[in-house]
């Protein structure tokens, strides 16, 4: 009878844990195209499970914030700041009130007081800013001491994981069509961040090579799709997609994506 009551509790559990799931993952899909659906699915649930619960308290700003999606899904609560150099996905930032201040500025030049944060949140930002130097140096001095930097990135075996990796021309014309200007490495992340002020305390890497190679196909697919106007059912990819997602975990030592937690030193 115990043993029973064990086995109606751990089914419920399990139960409650994929509705959550299936939940968090229809909230990801208003990313809109399949191959963003896989990214941010993926790396947004790792990202709940291991980061997000350093910064449930404290002042935090969200680096690029977009249009607010991604604070929505991750946070309970408000966000301190938003801060995005586009005026258009600001409005977006606006409508879904998740932010308690919004800022129209230039990462590398924050309307922000010296030591005013306790945390920095940034999702797949960095890797499109180009002189990134800039933005880490005004991170560090907006941040507290012992404030914490939390972002995720791309990293050196992005472009290697491609579906086409060998052909250069292919991942330079992807890099150019997507803005990526950066793929590090942990050993060259460990050695900037230090440059400016920050000692990387945890980390882990996500989008092995296999699930790269299916992003990678995925942005070709809904690029061509949308290119020659056919329209398929969602449910197609949508399944695909999330059966990735329930098996989402950090991939070892290796990866095309890391999510990194840094501290100011």
């Amino acid at each position: 009878m115990v043993l029973g009551q064990r086995h109606k509790l751990y089914f419920r559990k399990a139960f409650l844990m994929v509705k959550d799931l299936d939940k968090f993952f229809s909230q990801v899909e208003a990313c809109g195209n399949p191959e963003l659906i896989l990214l941010r699915s993926i790396e947004l649930k790792l990202l709940k499970d291991k980061f997000i619960d350093k910064l449930e308290k404290g002042r935090i700003l969200d680096l690029g914030c977009g249009g607010g999606l991604i604070i929505k899904i991750l946070f309970d609560r408000k966000i301190d700041y938003g801060l995005d150099n586009d005026r258009l996905v600001l409005k977006k930032a606006e409508k879904r009130r998740v932010y308690k201040k919004i800022m129209l500025a230039d990462a590398r030049k924050m309307p922000l007081k010296n030591g005013v944060c306790d945390g920095v949140f940034s999702n797949c930002v960095l890797e499109h800013i180009k002189e990134l130097d800039g933005v880490l140096e005004e991170v560090n001095r907006i941040l507290k001491k012992n404030g914490l930097l939390v972002f995720t990135s791309l990293t050196d075996k992005f472009k290697k994981y491609s579906v086409f990796g060998g052909w250069k021309k292919y991942t330079t014309f992807r890099d150019k069509k997507l803005d990526h200007y950066h793929g590090y490495s942990l050993k060259k992340w460990r050695e900037k961040l230090l440059k400016h002020g920050f000692k990387i305390v945890d980390y882990y890497y996500y989008f092995g090579q296999t699930t790269t190679r299916w992003w990678d196909f995925l942005m070709l697919w809904s690029w061509w799709i949308n290119k020659v106007g056919i329209k398929l059912d969602f449910w197609i990819y949508r399944k695909f997609i999330y059966r990735k997602f329930l098996k989402a975990k950090a991939v070892g030592s290796e990866g095309a994506m890391i999510g990194i937690l840094a501290k100011k030193i």
